[in-house]
């Protein structure tokens, strides 16, 4: 299936820049529609982090801040909305704390009906 828009997980710490990396460098990813999802934990300010995924990207991507308990809920109430054809997580991120409910059996990032590249 061909690949029109991305979705970047990412909760911009300053270790887990893989996604924002990968982003950078375009490698492929630079003709596509690309959201990049910054998530925030609830009463976290999600201005840096924000800010961190603005300067790597430099108007690169639409940038979003969900602010969510975990990983996996903000990566849900993106893709509600807006589906995606490949979602980009990092390992870091994916296996992360508050990541459960991506990979958990139902419901889980693998059946989003979409190719995931995990860096």
């Amino acid at each position: 299936m061909p690949v029109h828009r991305v979705l970047a997980v990412t909760d911009a710490d300053p270790e887990h820049r893989a996604v924002l990396d990968l982003l950078a460098a375009g490698r492929g990813l630079d003709n596509l529609d690309l959201d990049l999802v910054v998530v925030a934990r609830a009463g976290e300010d999600p201005e840096p982090k924000l800010n961190l995924a603005r300067s790597v990207l430099e108007g690169r991507a639409a940038t979003f801040a969900i602010e969510a308990e975990g990983v996996g809920e903000a990566v849900w109430s993106y893709l509600e909305g807006r589906p995606a054809d490949l979602i980009v997580i990092s390992r870091a991120v994916l296996l992360g704390e508050g990541a459960r409910s991506l990979i958990a059996s139902a419901g889980s990032l693998w059946s989003a009906r979409a190719s995931v590249l995990v860096c």
